[in-house]
């Protein structure tokens, strides 16, 4: 495989200090997940193999996928003009050989290495909100189809559990998520991100019964499984599943969506990281759906513009070193599989003389954000970043951005700091230890790695990160960051 990756498959633990994810023999797992959400629907066998090799070869360990699909996916066919269910009952599966590609796309990504995070619904047929629906789910029929699904899929290896599908599950968790948009853009940020990008509105509301039919669905997974596969939760963005379910026992690990209508340099990336990491029960946590690169601007009144290659790595960077167990790349031309340019809105169309930004799924695969993926999954595989510690070390900062917005690893053999952009601070000398005289930056975007000032200047004159873009600078032993940048820069 390209950039040595040694994928494996195998069944999945929360790890013992209940931080991360980990292999049940205690190798770590690391979570890099694609929003592949219409691979069932949208993509033949041939497509899909390439899709999944490329997503493997570019170092990606998960792809998250939609068994009853976003887009009509009750009622508008397969490649193989299949459908999911007879007459829309989640107690009725359609015996005509939808499940059957299923079956064949989750053992193909098992061939590369891959697991599916596979979400039995997307949100809309729980509670419909926007989307084409129908709503069918409710708590029986949801226990009865979780049971099926869970017995089918008992003997897969790879394999996690994703309930929600872009959605609240209470009023309770939309004021949550509502909390955290306000927290940002104040009262203007939206919380509908689905409703802003296909350009519908709310048709129906969220209710406390749509809790019992996720709960029930969980319940039914679990029966008819035993238990093997991790359960998460996707909601609505901005939002968490801590806001609904984290008590819940099936809720294995806690996913958040920071989503597309927050602006650049959101911070939700690590606040939300760093204060679901902070409650209790610990429970690992990662960004199932930070912003997508190449789908433009969700917020109101926003410029015309468009997330890009630096704001996906922004997210994933700041995410992890933030303590996050993992964390998605998305792109707008994959999520839909788009055999075309998918079009801006008409207002944008107008505002930037554009008909689109994005591009079609194939051409999309290799875009900068995908490939540079492979130099995050790098990154924390070279400094061990499995039993790495999130912390502050800045003792005082320059400039008009906040500290707090520069994560930090405290790692066995080397202290790794995010910086978002250009900045001057003092590092507290308590975080570096004395053997750790060298620096390093990297450059995130290219791979390339330049000396970087050591212990005695970090600490007593503060390091200043004066070039274009985003770094991180490493400080180790000289040995160690010989190692840490053979390994990034390799090919």
């Amino acid at each position: 495989m390209e950039h040595g990756w040694t994928n494996r498959t195998g069944r999945l633990v929360v790890s013992a200090d209940r931080r991360r994810l980990a292999f049940d023999d205690g190798e770590p797992f690391l979570y890099l997940g694609d929003t592949g959400w219409s691979v069932f629907q949208r993509l033949t066998r041939e497509e899909a193999e390439d899709y999944l090799r490329t997503r493997s070869r570019q170092g990606f360990t998960v792809i998250q996928a939609v068994a009853l699909a976003e887009m009509d996916g009750l009622r508008a066919p397969n490649r193989y003009g299949h459908l999911p269910l007879v007459d829309c009952d989640p107690t009725r599966p359609d015996p005509s050989g939808y499940w059957d590609y299923v079956d064949w796309v989750i053992e193909c990504a098992a061939r590369h290495g891959l697991y599916v995070a596979l979400l039995p619904t997307w949100g809309d047929k729980v509670v419909l909100k926007w989307g084409a629906g129908p709503v069918v789910f409710t708590p029986d029929n949801a226990a009865a189809y979780g049971r099926w699904l869970g017995k089918r899929y008992a003997r897969a290896d790879n394999l996690l559990w994703v309930l929600g599908g872009d959605r609240y599950a209470s009023p309770a968790h939309e004021e949550a998520g509502k909390a955290w948009g306000r927290s940002v853009q104040g009262d203007d940020c939206p919380a509908d991100d689905g409703a802003a990008l296909h350009g519908s509105s709310a048709a129906s509301e969220t209710t406390p019964d749509v809790l019992d039919v996720w709960r029930s669905l969980a319940r039914g997974l679990q029966e008819g499984d035993g238990g093997k596969h991790l359960i998460t939760y996707h909601p609505q963005g901005p939002g968490s599943s801590a806001d609904a379910f984290h008590e819940e026992p099936w809720l294995a690990f806690d996913m958040l969506q920071t989503g597309h209508a927050c602006g650049v340099d959101n911070p939700l990336s690590y606040r939300m990281v760093e204060h679901t990491r902070a409650l209790q029960p610990t429970k690992p946590v990662l960004d199932g759906e930070p912003r997508y690169e190449s789908i433009h601007f969700l917020q109101p009144d926003a410029p015309p513009g468009w997330y890009d290659d630096a704001d996906t790595r922004q997210a994933a960077y700041w995410s992890l070193l933030a303590g996050a167990c993992g964390q998605t790349y998305g792109c707008h031309g994959i999520w839909n599989f788009e055999r075309e340019p998918p079009p801006l809105p008409e207002e944008m169309q107008c505002k930037t003389g554009r008909k689109s930004v994005a591009l079609d799924w194939r051409s999309s695969l290799e875009l900068p954000g995908a490939r540079q993926f492979a130099l995050v999954r790098k990154l924390l595989e070279a400094i061990d970043w499995f039993a790495g510690k999130p912390c502050k070390p800045f003792v005082e900062m320059g400039g008009k951005k906040p500290a707090e917005a520069f994560t930090a690893l405290a790692c066995p053999d080397c202290l790794a700091v995010y910086f978002p952009w250009r900045a001057f601070g003092r590092i507290r000398s308590d975080f570096v230890r004395p053997e750790w005289t060298h620096g390093l930056w990297l450059n995130p975007a290219t791979g390339d790695a330049e000396p970087g000032p050591g212990r005695g200047v970090c600490t007593s004159e503060g390091v200043c990160h004066a070039a274009r873009g985003d770094r991180v600078l490493l400080l180790g032993s000289p040995e160690t960051l010989a190692r840490i940048e053979d390994r990034f820069g390799q090919e």
